[in-house]
C-alpha cells in the first residue's frame, strides 16, 4: 500500500515528465488526457504540453483521530476529533499541518460515551471550531469554541437531530450544516451570531456526499439521487429564495467536492469515464457557464474537504482495507492447515461479509466499489466454491451489510436501506430482486444492527434498540428502553423479546438455527451466553471477558462451529481470535491472523473443511492530501485575484 501511495503522489507532481510521452499516453492527466479523449474542443493542447502542472502531497497522516469535511484554515490548521487522550478521547483539537502538533481545544470527555464531540469544522479565518457534541445528559448539541479553548457555547440544539457541520460560510458568518434523523434530513444554515437556522433543503432520507457554499454566500451546491436510480446528480440552491437548479446532470455518478475561491467554478467527482476523477465545472450566477474539463482521472477513496483561500483542494482517504480470505481448517484443533488466501484479486481492500450457503457450495460477500457511501457495499458478489467463477448482484438498495443465506437458498437477507428508509430487505440471489421484511418505524429512531433466519426461514431474530434520539424528544439515560433480542414471524408479524438488558449487537444462531450466542453484561463484566432462540434460561459459557462499559468492550465477532461444539469469538481489540466449548470451559487462543490484520468475521464452509474470513488490513488511519496547481490563472484570464 505505502508503495502505491509513493507510486501516485510521484506520477502526480511528476505530470509534466508523465505527460511527455506520445498523444494519447495512458499516463496523460488533467487536460492533457481531455486532449487524448476528444473532449476538448479545438485548438485545445495537445497531450505533448503541459499546461496543468498538478502536484499532489500528502500532508498528513493520522490513526488517533476522525478528520471531518472542513478545509484546513489558511492551509495549515485542521479541526479533528482525537481519540489520543486518556480514557477514550472523543475532544475536539486542532492539527497544525506545518509543526505537526495536535493541540486540544475542548477538554478530554470524562467519562466516555457519556459525552464526546463528533464532526467538526474549522472556520476560515482559523478563529472558531464549530462542532457536534454528544451528552448522555442533553442531547445533540451543535456548539462553537475559539480555537485558544474560550468562549465555548451551545449554538443550536435539537436533541431528536444530529446537526452535523460540514464547513463554515466564507465570511465566517454562519455555519454550514448537514442535519440526520430517521424524519427528514437536510441541509442548512446556522447563523454563528444568534444560532438561527435557516433550512435551505430537506432530503427526505437521503444523503448529501458532497455540500459546498460558494465564496460570496449566495449559492450552496449539492448532489442527490432521486427516486430509484442511486446515480447523483449535482444541483444548486440560492440562499436567497430557496429555489433549486440542476448544475450537472449525466447518467454517471456525480458527487460535489468544492466550490473555487474565485466563485468562478466548481470541483466534482465523476466516474464517467470509469473511474472516479475530479473534473472542473465553469459556473456563473449559480449555472454552468460552460463544460466540464477532466482535472484528475483518478482520486482514490477520496472524501472532499475542500478549498482554501489559495486554491487548493484538500481531502481524506480512509485507509481502512477489508478482504475475503479462504483456508482448511482443522475440526479437532480449531487451527488452520494453511496460510489464508485472498478469495478474489478484484476490488482489493474492498471485500468483506462473506457468507456460505446452506450446502457449502457457493459463497457469497459484499464488494464496495463506490467509496463514498455512507455505510456498507453496492455489489453482492457470489462465488462458486468449486469453479471459482463469480457472478455479481446489484439490488435496488444502498449500504448493504450483514448478508445471510436463507434456509433454501434463495435468498440473501441483508439490512439496508431503499427509498423508504432502513430495514432487512431479502435479496433473490438469482435476479437481485428486493423485498423488505422488517421495516424499522420512520421517525422512531431505533437502531437494529443485524438478523439472523430461524427455524426453516420463516422467522426472524434481530438486535434491537431503542436510540436516545427518537422523535419525539430527547430520553434521558434511566429512561431509555434496554436492548433487546426479538424473534419475528414473518407470515403473522408476530414479535417476543427472547431477551432484553445489556446485550451486544454481535449474536449467532447455532448451525441448526435452535440456539443463539450472545454477550451481555452482568455487574460491569461482559459474558458469553447461550440461550434457545424463542426464549428460556440463558447458559454463561464464559464469563469475565473484562470489563465492560460501553459494547465496544464487547466480543467484536462470535460465530459456531459447524458441529455446534464450539464457540469462536474475537475479543475487543478485535485483534485475537480465541475458542471456547459451547457448554463451557476454557478458552484457547488460535493463531489464525496476520499481524496487519484485525476486526475478523469466520464463516464455515457446511459440508466442508474451509473457512471464509474477512478482516480488515494494514495501519488503517485516515491520509489528508492536497491537490495544488489545477485552476486558472485568474490573472491569465484578465480577472481580479481575490482575497481572503
Amino acid at each position: 500500500m505505502r508503495m502505491t501511495l509513493a507510486c501516485v503522489v510521484f506520477g502526480a507532481v511528476a505530470v509534466a515528465a508523465c505527460d511527455s510521452g506520445p498523444p494519447g499516453s495512458s499516463q496523460a492527466d488533467g487536460r492533457t488526457a481531455l486532449a487524448a479523449l476528444s473532449v476538448l474542443p479545438s485548438g485545445s493542447p495537445t497531450a505533448t504540453e503541459d499546461t496543468l502542472p498538478i502536484v499532489l502531497r500528502r500532508v498528513w497522516f493520522t490513526n488517533d483521530a476522525d478528520v471531518w469535511g472542513s478545509p484546513p484554515a489558511e492551509g495549515r490548521f485542521l479541526s479533528v476529533t482525537d481519540w489520543s487522550g486518556p480514557g477514550s478521547g472523543g475532544a475536539v483539537a486542532v492539527h497544525d499541518l506545518v509543526t505537526g502538533e495536535t493541540r486540544r481545544v475542548t477538554p478530554d470527555p470524562d467519562p466516555f460515551p457519556s459525552e464526546y464531540a463528533e464532526n467538526s469544522a474549522i472556520s476560515r479565518d482559523g478563529r472558531r471550531v464549530a462542532y457536534l457534541w454528544w451528552s448522555d445528559e442533553r442531547g445533540y448539541e451543535l456548539r462553537v469554541i475559539d480555537v485558544d479553548g474560550s468562549n465555548s457555547r451551545v449554538l443550536y440544539e435539537d436533541p431528536s437531530f444530529r446537526f452535523m457541520p460540514v464547513g463554515w460560510s466564507w465570511d465566517g458568518e454562519s455555519v454550514l450544516v448537514f442535519g440526520v434523523d430517521n424524519r427528514d434530513n437536510l441541509i442548512g444554515l446556522v447563523s454563528a451570531d444568534d444560532g438561527s437556522l435557516r433550512v435551505l433543503k430537506r432530503l427526505g432520507q437521503r444523503h448529501p456526499v458532497g455540500v459546498a457554499i460558494s465564496p460570496d454566500g449566495r449559492y450552496v451546491a449539492f448532489d442527490d439521487n432521486t427516486g430509484a436510480d442511486p446515480q447523483r446528480d449535482i444541483y444548486v440552491v440560492r440562499v436567497a429564495t430557496g429555489d433549486v437548479d440542476k448544475l450537472v446532470e449525466d447518467p454517471a455518478d456525480d458527487l460535489v467536492f468544492g466550490w473555487a475561491p474565485d466563485g468562478n467554478s466548481v470541483l466534482f467527482a465523476s466516474d464517467r469515464t470509469g473511474t472516479m476523477g475530479a473534473w472542473l465545472l465553469p459556473v456563473a450566477d449559480g449555472r454552468a457557464s460552460g463544460p466540464p474539463s477532466l482535472v484528475k482521472h483518478d482520486l482514490w477513496r477520496a472524501q472532499p474537504m475542500g478549498f482554501d483561500w489559495n486554491g487548493s483542494f484538500y481531502y481524506v482517504v480512509w485507509m481502512h482495507m477489508s478482504d475475503v480470505f479462504l483456508a482448511t481448517v482443522d475440526p479437532e484443533t480449531g487451527q488452520l492447515l494453511d496460510r489464508p488466501t485472498r478469495v478474489s484479486s478484484r476490488y482489493q481492500g474492498s471485500n468483506g461479509g462473506p457468507e456460505w450457503s446452506p450446502e457449502g457450495s457457493q459463497l457469497a460477500y459484499f464488494s464496495e466499489r463506490k467509496q463514498w457511501r455512507e455505510f456498507g457495499s453496492d455489489v453482492i458478489v457470489i462465488r462458486s466454491a468449486g469453479t471459482g467463477e463469480e457472478r455479481e448482484l446489484h439490488p435496488s438498495l444502498d449500504g448493504y451489510m450483514h448478508p445471510r443465506w436463507s434456509p433454501d437458498g434463495r435468498f440473501l437477507l441483508v439490512r439496508a436501506r431503499d427509498e423508504m428508509g432502513h430495514g432487512f430487505f431479502r435479496v433473490d440471489a438469482q435476479t437481485g430482486a428486493v423485498e423488505p421484511l422488517i421495516r424499522f418505524p420512520e421517525g422512531s429512531g431505533n437502531i437494529a444492527s443485524r438478523a439472523e433466519w430461524i427455524d426453516d426461514g420463516n422467522a426472524l431474530l434481530y438486535w434491537w434498540w431503542s436510540h436516545p434520539s427518537v422523535e419525539e424528544g430527547y430520553i434521558a439515560p434511566d429512561d431509555r428502553p434496554p436492548r433487546t433480542l426479538r424473534t419475528r414471524d414473518l407470515e403473522t408479524g408476530e414479535e417476543q423479546i427472547v431477551f432484553e438488558g445489556a446485550v451486544s449487537p454481535r449474536f449467532a444462531v447455532s448451525p441448526d438455527r435452535q440456539r443463539v450466542a450472545f454477550s451481555s453484561v452482568r455487574e460491569g463484566q461482559a459474558n458469553l451466553v447461550v440461550m434457545p432462540v424463542h426464549g428460556g434460561e440463558p447458559r454463561e459459557v464464559l464469563g469475565g471477558l473484562g470489563e465492560s462499559q460501553r459494547l465496544g468492550d464487547q466480543p467484536s465477532e462470535i460465530q459456531w462451529s459447524p458441529d455446534g461444539r464450539y464457540l469462536f469469538y474475537a475479543d475487543s481489540q478485535a485483534r485475537n481470535l480465541w475458542r471456547v466449548p459451547a457448554d463451557g470451559g476454557e478458552p484457547e487462543q488460535l493463531d489464525w491472523l496476520e499481524e496487519n490484520h484485525a476486526s475478523p468475521f469466520i464463516r464455515f464452509q457446511p459440508g466442508g473443511s474451509r473457512v471464509a474470513l474477512s478482516c480488515y488490513e494494514g495501519e488503517g488511519g485516515g491520509e489528508v492530501w492536497v491537490m495544488e496547481g489545477f485552476l486558472p490563472d485568474p490573472e491569465a484570464a484578465g480577472e481580479e485575484r481575490r482575497e481572503p
